[in-house]
């Protein structure tokens, strides 16, 4: 089963299954471009010439003289009078030496007369949207399309189920404990719900290659069974659950080649131990667990090559604050743990190239402040806090994707209170512009980008935790 996986196994995630739908992201809406109005012209009122009869002059035989039109008592200058040298009274126009009303015109508008601003849209007036080809800074989303999952879902995923090459849509669901499937028709429309059990409250779900056949594999946390769910492609989609013990109260998991063996390991984040288990993959499934302690309330990880040795290393956000970091040796081993410092509560963070030095970067969301953070790399480990971005309020999920398609990474976040999700957009040095909010079902709590309509165009799509339903923002490039 072909698979568009978002999430990295190496070293570099544009996105990773975090804001724009768990193992995808990222909402839509149309932009249309409002009607310039033209100004309205008035027609200019031309007054007949007045014709005033003159009596001929007398002549003589001794001179002949042409006496001035007058009339009795008219004096030069005022209406219907002769011109006073040319000029008259105000108001009046001197036309054929006799002072008539002046003609009432209206100037023709010109170019800069014409009212020409444009609807607002989400890209500052660009009309590409809605023509289908993607243009560089547009950010464009039809209307929101949504459809129900299981129940109380917690995570999303977009893959491949029957190898159409269009994602389809999977949850896990916290209160139904299943995995709930539906797959993408084309036309903005999905196909009926099938369901597989998972274990006790899954939390999260992830696609890897756990038994290397070449078809990818699903493995979810189960939060409240302490351990791990893993379903094995099949002929006619998935076998049964095989479950593997970590630790407690597990949230979050990642998949990578940690130790160079060719076969996918996972790290699991358990926010009850405070720690991360890494599960060496064997090709049959896992081996040996190693817990490795974080900084209190580990929630969300992400994987990159943060000191560019080739190995892989991981990040993981802890509502203490911090954000732990270890560095793989690329032999399942790593570092101690290194705390970087962010405050507030953080609740996802995600990986990728930020800026213009080719050092990994960090972007952490703060739920309490409603902000992320640009955690800058050095290229050996380390990172820099940068100063924050409004993202909308209680961020709880969030993704790295360029939207814009300006080759610069941009952030989608699911706003959990306000069934939103907020794109930041990425200038490539380290800075974003102001969020632009796209709605979504109520209480958004994880988010995935996906093809669900076969055109090329990443879509979004969110899980909505209170009202059992994903919602899809379709890309209207």
């Amino acid at each position: 089963m072909a698979f568009r996986y978002w999430l990295a196994l190496a070293t570099s995630t544009v996105f990773i299954s975090a804001c724009s739908s768990g193992a995808g992201r990222d909402t839509d809406d149309s932009t249309t471009v409002g009607s310039t109005t033209e100004p309205t012209t008035t027609t200019s009122m031309t007054t007949e010439d007045e014709t005033s009869e003159t009596s001929e002059s007398e002549t003589t035989e001794e001179s002949t003289t042409t006496e001035e039109p007058t009339t009795a008592g008219c004096t030069p200058g005022e209406e219907d009078c002769t011109c006073n040298q040319g000029m008259c009274d105000d108001g009046l126009a001197c036309v054929d030496d006799v002072c008539m009303p002046e003609p009432m015109t209206t100037e023709e508008p010109t170019d800069t007369d014409t009212d020409t601003t444009m609807d607002p849209t989400t890209t500052g007036g660009d009309p590409a949207c809605g023509d289908g080809e993607p243009v560089a800074t547009e950010l464009c989303f039809e209307d929101p399309i949504t459809i129900g999952m299981g129940s109380g879902p917690t995570d999303v995923l977009a893959f491949d189920l029957n190898g159409d090459d269009i994602d389809d849509l999977i949850t896990a669901n916290a209160l139904s404990n299943n995995l709930t499937m539906r797959q993408a028709l084309g036309n903005a429309m999905f196909g009926g719900l099938s369901a597989i059990d998972a274990g006790s409250s899954p939390s999260s779900v992830i696609a890897a290659f756990i038994n290397n056949d070449q078809d990818l594999d699903l493995i979810a946390t189960n939060q409240m069974g302490n351990n791990l769910s893993m379903f094995l492609a099949t002929m006619d989609g998935f076998g049964p659950q095989a479950n593997t013990a970590v630790g407690m109260g597990p949230v979050s998991l990642a998949s990578g080649d940690f130790n160079k063996d060719t076969i996918a390991d996972v790290v699991v984040v358990n926010a009850t131990d405070n720690n991360v288990t890494f599960l060496p993959g064997t090709g049959l499934g896992f081996g040996e667990p190693l817990s490795l302690p974080t900084a209190s309330g580990p929630v969300d990880i992400t994987t990159g090559d943060f000191n560019g040795d080739q190995n892989l290393d991981f990040a993981v956000a802890t509502t203490s604050g911090n954000v732990s970091i270890r560095l793989g040796n690329g032999g399942g081993l790593f570092s101690n743990n290194t705390n970087v410092s962010v405050g507030g509560a953080p609740s996802a963070l995600a990986t990728g190239y930020l800026n213009d030095d080719e050092h990994l970067d960090l972007v952490v969301a703060v739920r309490d402040q409603g902000l992320v953070y640009m955690l800058a790399g050095d290229g050996f480990g380390g990172f820099t806090v940068g100063i924050p971005f409004d993202c909308g309020p209680e961020p709880s999920d969030m993704l790295l994707y360029d939207f814009t398609n300006d080759d610069n990474l941009d952030i989608a976040v699911t706003n959990q209170s306000m069934a939103m999700v907020h794109i930041l957009e990425g200038t490539g040095l380290g800075s974003f512009e102001a969020p632009q909010p796209f709605t979504v079902g109520a209480s958004p709590v994880a988010l995935t980008i996906g093809d669900f309509n076969g055109d090329g165009a990443m879509d979004i799509a969110t899980a909505n935790n209170s009202v059992a339903t994903s919602t899809v923002l379709f890309a209207n490039p």
